[in-house]
């Protein structure tokens, strides 16, 4: 008797007694299973959707290119080779090359498909595409285009850090355990401590009451600047392609401030340059189309002053001094314009120290932030478990004393 009124206070009910009772437990269970492994699924393949939109559009402008460069070796015209591809391999491809290929075959120019379909290739891709085709030199700008792919991993890994702070360091549950801890559970101790006559429990809410806003206004703040992050990088270029229709200058001005993103600017610059100087263009023509691979309107203006004192007879290291953020470049670029190889082969090695060192960069500061943010969340817990034990302290003495 003992023993079912203990097994009936701990909440326990005993099994079904009918069978149709039993199938309808089974049921249950195996409904949930099945839900919860449908809801783990789509976790799974939404994170594997939002960790490989850097490498899919990677791998979509180097099909891209191939697909130009093989028409060129194959002494065809860009425009009726995507439209051949289009009528055999049309539901195999993605549907931005689709859309190309589409306005291909309605005879449209190549300079316009590509206006047409901004998210097939990266803003730098397509500014130098557009500028080739304008000059009639597109075949030497295509190997510079394939310099402007590297950085695929380097975002991928961006996007771990980012889910490691949802998972980890932030999330809405906090903000949300906060607001009920100081609407529903604090007030409700201090009641208790008013009526055992505990002193300073008013105070001490007010105190904390004083401080929670501030708490949750902070992780509102974090919340949300991650979650801008995350738009950034599941949008991608078409979100930065908007808003620097507007404000071109301040969002490339912010974009210097970080060293990673200077480093990499300038080994795209460089590389790009490098590739069109070896491929015999005009070195004033060279600098502009580099200039429009960085896709950055500071250094597309560097750019057309550099492009000034070059037609005022300066030396291409001393016109493209406005380009050099480490100090390196332009004695490097001096030492490659005496060397056999090439300013390509020349500058290789300084090109993957920059990468490196940009990778390097990127990498400490989304660490840092990362355990940063973690750690800050420690100690917002730390806080708020003082705060409930102090008082839970305080109302366990004043029961001792009553």
């Amino acid at each position: 008797m003992q023993t079912s009124l203990l097994i009936a206070g701990l909440g326990y009910s005993p099994p079904p007694s009918s069978a149709s009772e039993l199938i309808g437990h089974y049921l249950l269970v195996v409904v949930l299973f099945i839900g919860g492994l449908a809801l783990w699924t789509a976790l799974a393949w939404l994170i594997y959707f939002l960790f490989s939109l850097p490498l899919r559009r990677r791998e979509r402008a180097r099909l891209t290119l191939d697909l130009l460069q093989t028409a060129f070796d194959h002494g065809e015209s860009p425009e009726r080779m995507l439209a051949s591809l289009g009528k055999t391999a049309g539901p195999t491809l993605n549907r931005k090359l689709r859309t190309l290929c589409q306005l291909a075959a309605a005879e449209a120019p190549l300079n316009a498909a590509l206006k047409e379909t901004p998210g097939l290739l990266s803003p730098q891709m397509t500014a130098m595409l557009q500028a080739g085709l304008d000059a009639g030199e597109l075949p030497r700008v295509l190997p510079a285009c394939r310099r402007l792919m590297p950085d695929a991993p380097a975002q991928t890994l961006k996007a771990y850090h980012y889910l490691v702070l949802l998972v980890c360091g932030v999330s809405p549950a906090w903000i949300l355990v906060l607001t009920m801890v100081a609407i529903f559970v604090l007030p409700k101790l201090v009641m208790i401590a008013e009526d055992m006559g505990v002193p300073h429990a008013g105070t001490a809410f007010l105190g904390i009451a004083h401080w929670f806003p501030w708490l949750v206004g902070i992780q509102a703040f974090i919340l949300a600047g991650l979650w801008l992050a995350t738009l950034l990088y599941i949008v991608g270029p078409a979100i930065r392609r908007r808003w620097r229709r507007g404000w071109p200058l301040p969002w490339d001005r912010l974009a210097l401030l970080f060293p990673w993103q200077r480093a990499r600017l300038q080994r795209d610059f460089s590389a790009v340059l490098a590739t069109l100087l070896d491929g015999g263009l005009p070195e004033a023509r060279a600098v502009e189309l580099a200039a429009l691979a960085t896709h950055n309107a500071v250094l597309q203006g560097a750019a057309a002053k550099a492009r000034a004192d070059l037609a005022a007879g300066m030396t291409l290291p001393e016109a493209l001094r406005r380009f050099d953020f480490t100090g390196q470049f332009r004695w490097r670029l001096d030492n490659a314009a005496h060397t056999r190889g090439g300013f390509e082969r020349a500058l290789a090695g300084w090109h993957e120290s920059l990468d490196a060192g940009a990778f390097r960069g990127e990498q400490v500061a989304a660490q840092l932030l990362t355990s940063g943010l973690v750690v800050l969340n420690g100690v917002f817990v730390a806080l708020l478990a003082f705060t409930l034990f102090q008082m839970f302290v305080e109302l366990i003495n004043a029961a001792g004393t009553a």
